[in-house]
C-alpha cells in the first residue's frame, strides 16, 4: 500500500504476531498485544466499515488500513501523520516484545475428526434394505380423485365481477396505491427508528469502553501519540483504538439519524385526499367487493349442495337395497320388528331415518343457496354510489379503501416504487 512509508515495518510487525504463519492474525495471536480486548480489536480491524472483509481474521491489508487511518486522522488535525504511525508502531512493538510467545493452534487440528463422522454412516446401510417393504404406491391414487372437485369453484370465481375501467374506478385504485405507499413509508420509518436505537445502544457501550480505557472528550490523539513513545505505550495503543471506535460509532449514529429524517419526509409527502369525489369512487370499489363476495358465496353453496346431493343419492341406494321404498311406513316396520324379521326391520328403520336426515340437509342447503343468489341480485341492482344496506357507510376514503383490500390486480396496479406488492390491510379511519 502506498498510503504510508512504513509498509515494510508493518509487514515485519505482522509476521512477528502471526505465530502459526497462516498469513492472517487470529484472536489467539492478538491476545499477546491486547489481552482480553483481543476479540473486540479483531472485529474492529476486520470490520467491513473499516476496510476489512468480515472473514473473522485480520489480514496484512487490514492491519495496513488501521495504520493508514491513524495517519489520515493525524494529518486532518494538521500534524505529522508519518510520525504518528511510527510512534504507534513503536508502542505496539514494545508491548509485543514484553509479551510471552504463545503457540497459536494450527488450522490442521480439525482435519483428523472428519473420518470419524463418516464411520457410523456406513454401519447404517442395512436399514436401507427395509425400504421395499413399505407399501406407499397405493397412496398416490388419492389426489387424483380430489383434483377435479377443486377446480370447479375457481372457474366461477374468475367470472364473479366485471370490474369497470372508468375514471371513478381508476381514482379509487389510485387511492389504494397511495394508501399502500403510505403504509410502506410508515414501515420504513419504524425500521429506521429500530436501527437507530440499536446503533445508539452500541455507541453507548463503545463510549463506556473508551471511558474505562481512560479516554475522555478532552483526550487528543497528539497526547496519546506522545504517550506511545514512553513507558505507557500499551495503554496509549488501547486508548487510540477506543478513541477511533468511538468516532466511528458517532458517525454511524449521525448517518442513521439522517436516513430517519429522510424517511419521515417521504411519509409526510404522501397525501391521501378526503373529499366527496374520492369517497364516492372508494364506495364504488366497496360495492364491487360485496358483489364479488356474494358470487363467491353462491359458488361455495353450490359446491356444498352438490356434495350433499351425492351423499343423499348413496343413502337412498342403501335404503333401497335394505328394502325401503317411498311407500314404506314406520308403522309397517314397527309391526315387522315384533315378528321373526326383527333384524331386517331394524336395518330398514335405520336406513329410513338416514334417508330422511339426508333429505332435510339437502333442502336446508338449497334454501341457503337461494338466499345467496338473492343477495347477488340485490347487489347487482343497487347503484354504486349508495352505501350497502346493513353496513355502516365509511366516513373517509381510508375506511372505504380498506373494504376493497382483496380486489384483484386490476384495481391495484403497481405504483412507482411500490414494487407491485398486494394491498395489505389498511389502518383504521380516524
Amino acid at each position: 500500500m502506498s498510503e504510508n512509508t512504513h509498509e515494510e515495518e508493518i509487514k515485519a510487525f505482522f509476521n512477528d504476531i502471526d505465530v502459526n504463519g497462516s498469513g492472517s492474525l487470529e484472536v489467539v495471536e492478538l491476545k499477546r498485544l491486547f489481552g482480553q480486548n483481543a476479540e473486540t480489536v479483531a472485529a474492529e480491524l476486520d470490520g467491513i466499515g473499516n476496510g476489512g472483509n468480515g472473514d473473522g481474521v485480520v489480514s496484512l491489508d487490514e492491519l495496513q488500513s488501521f495504520f493508514n487511518n491513524i495517519k489520515a486522522n493525524t494529518e486532518t488535525a494538521g500534524k505529522d501523520g508519518e510520525a504518528a504511525v511510527k510512534k504507534a508502531l513503536k508502542g505496539l512493538r514494545v508491548t509485543l516484545e514484553k509479551a510471552p510467545k504463545e503457540e497459536a493452534p494450527p488450522a490442521l487440528v480439525v482435519e483428523p475428526e472428519a473420518p470419524k463422522e463418516e464411520a457410523p454412516v456406513e454401519e447404517e446401510k442395512p436399514v436401507e434394505e427395509e425400504a421395499p417393504f413399505a407399501e406407499e404406491p397405493k397412496v398416490e391414487e388419492a389426489p387424483k380423485e380430489e383434483a377435479p372437485v377443486e377446480e370447479a369453484p375457481k372457474a366461477e370465481d374468475e367470472e364473479v365481477v366485471d370490474i369497470p375501467d372508468n375514471e371513478e374506478t381508476n381514482k379509487a385504485a389510485q387511492g389504494l396505491q397511495n394508501l399502500k405507499r403510505k403504509k410502506d413509508a410508515k414501515a420504513k420509518v419504524a425500521a429506521k427508528r429500530a436501527e437507530l436505537a440499536a446503533l445508539d445502544e452500541a455507541e453507548k457501550k463503545i463510549e463506556e469502553e473508551a471511558a474505562a480505557a481512560g479516554v475522555t472528550d478532552q483526550t487528543t490523539e497528539a497526547e496519546l501519540e506522545e504517550m506511545a513513545s514512553g513507558p505507557e505505550a500499551d495503554k496509549a495503543a488501547t486508548m487510540l483504538q477506543s478513541m477511533q471506535r468511538k468516532k466511528d460509532a458517532i458517525k454511524r449514529v449521525e448517518a442513521k439519524k439522517a436516513e430517519l429524517a429522510a424517511a419521515k419526509e417521504e411519509e409526510e409527502a404522501i397525501d391521501i385526499p378526503d373529499n366527496e369525489e374520492t369517497n364516492k369512487a372508494a364506495q364504488g370499489l366497496q360495492n364491487l367487493k360485496r358483489k364479488k363476495d356474494a358470487k363467491a358465496k353462491v359458488a361455495a353453496k353450490r359446491a356444498e349442495l352438490a356434495a350433499l346431493d351425492e351423499a343423499e343419492k348413496k343413502i337412498e341406494e342403501e335404503a333401497a337395497a335394505a328394502g325401503v321404498t317411498d311407500q314404506t311406513t314406520e308403522a309397517e316396520l314397527e309391526e315387522m320388528a315384533s315378528g321373526p324379521e326383527a333384524d331386517k326391520a331394524a336395518t330398514m328403520l335405520q336406513s329410513m331415518q338416514r334417508k330422511k336426515d339426508a333429505i332435510k340437509k339437502v333442502d336446508a342447503k338449497r334454501a341457503e343457496l337461494k338466499a345467496a343468489e338473492d343477495e347477488v341480485v340485490a347487489v347487482e341492482e343497487s347503484p354504486n354510489e349508495e352505501a350497502p344496506a346493513g353496513l355502516e357507510s365509511a366516513v373517509s376514503p381510508r375506511a372505504q379503501i380498506a373494504a376493497a383490500k382483496e380486489l384483484d390486480s386490476k384495481l391495484n396496479p403497481p405504483a412507482e416504487g411500490a414494487g407491485g406488492e398486494a394491498v395489505v390491510e389498511a389502518p383504521p379511519a380516524e
